[in-house]
């Protein structure tokens, strides 16, 4: 038992190293050296070059030019640079009516992207239309894959890759890691939509390693994300920020998830749509009308709202509600940063100003006055983003 041990101690120990080395290179896109490695790991230079010669083996590093001698003379050092189009991370978020799955390489960048309509998909259907989205990035593979990322609504638990519930897409405890390692033998994470989110912008939008940040996640069903002090927060149960199903109005309409007058009910994408629609039927001749047309976007509204601004309160009260719930988050946590990302992009300016007078009449007037309302910074894309770093994290110490 004890040898057994030490030999999987030194497997960890090597694995470690070689994150570690990988992530030095891979920070920097311009090339490196192994001397350099050697000194920002404070790894041997022995090591350094066992390690790189492991990563050339497997094509994710290659050696790419040399560098300036050193003022000390001696021959010019050998640069290292990974390799990005080595392997492919495949990303899928089913958090909308609309499902999109992506393939990336190292550096983020997107190769390939598939796009289904799955508006009122749900339970096998819903699965299915993801197995589609898959099934026709694997089959047109460029590299070997590192993984398959996930983004799903609802309360999810990372470790065991299991979607606990979902209720728009009515997936109740779906074993959805297990069925995708399965179904194409690579590892598989899962995760909610909106953590994936506030990772994605902390990551890539936020610009400031200390930031606090509360990111809400708004479309057919509305999630926040947050992270604090430079860590993404799971809550005990992995199902912080749920947002979404708290109940604003109790005397409000059934909610999916069996309550009455959840957010969702009243701030959702769908929920907005359903008003406007209810209004196009009394006012059938509105000069909007043909933009109202089916299926109705937020960007299409945006648009109908400049031809009949008799549309805008219905934006104005969505935006409302968002800032009231946003004061509960605000007030326990004292956050500086809020983002919101999803389609209501679309409303721009107006909806962050609607979101930002509601929010200081419903909170302390100073932590009203520390917090920056404004968009995310990568737009729909963020799912997907934080879906690939995730793995990226998980299977290679890459972020």
């Amino acid at each position: 038992m004890r040898v057994r041990s030490e030999k999987a101690t030194r497997r960890q120990t090597r694995e470690h190293n070689r994150r570690l080395v990988l992530r030095q290179i891979f920070a920097a896109p311009d090339g490196i050296s192994r001397a350099d490695v050697a000194r920002r790991t404070r790894l041997t230079k022995a090591t350094v070059s066992d390690l790189v010669a492991e990563l050339m083996r497997d094509g994710l590093v290659a050696e790419a030019g040399v560098g300036e001698a050193t003022s000390a003379g001696g021959k010019p050092p050998v640069l290292l640079r990974v390799v990005d189009d080595a392997r492919e991370v495949l990303a899928v978020d089913v958090s909308g009516d609309l499902f999109r799955a992506v393939a990336l390489d190292l550096r983020g960048r997107v190769v390939r992207e598939e796009v289904a309509d799955a508006q009122d998909l749900t339970g096998d259907a819903a699965l299915e239309r993801l197995f589609d989205l898959l099934d026709a990035l694997y089959a047109r593979r460029h590299a070997p894959i590192v993984g398959i990322g996930v983004s799903s609504p609802g309360l999810v638990d990372p470790e065991a890759g299991v979607v606990c519930r979902a209720v728009n897409l009515q997936w109740q405890d779906v074993p959805l890691g297990q069925t995708l390692r399965a179904r194409y033998e690579v590892p598989v994470y899962v995760a909610n939509d909106s953590h994936l989110t506030a990772l994605a912008e902390y990551t890539f939008g936020m610009g400031s390693p200390e930031a606090n940040v509360v990111v809400v996640k708004i479309g057919p069903g509305i999630g926040a994300g947050l992270v604090l002090n430079g860590q993404l927060f799971y809550g005990d149960g992995f199902s912080a920020g749920e947002i979404g199903h708290l109940v604003v109005d109790a005397d409000g309409a059934l909610c999916s998830c069996g309550n009455r007058g959840c957010l969702e009910t009243v701030a959702s994408t769908r929920a907005l749509f359903a008003r406007v629609r209810a209004w196009l039927d009394v006012h059938a001749d509105s000069p909007a009308a043909a933009l109202l047309a089916p299926p109705l976007t937020c960007a299409r509204l945006a648009e109908a709202i400049t031809h009949d601004d008799r549309l805008a309160p219905f934006v104005d009260e969505t935006a409302r509600w968002i800032g009231r719930a946003l004061a509960s988050a605000v007030g326990v946590l004292n956050v500086r940063y809020v983002r919101l990302t999803g389609p209501v992009r679309a409303f721009g300016d107006r909806f962050i100003d609607a979101v930002r007078s509601a929010l200081r009449h419903s909170v302390l007037p100073e932590l009203a006055a520390q917090c920056d309302v404004a968009f995310g910074a990568l737009g729909d894309e963020a799912p997907l983003f934080g879906a690939s770093a995730y793995v990226l994290s998980r299977e290679l110490g890459l972020h």
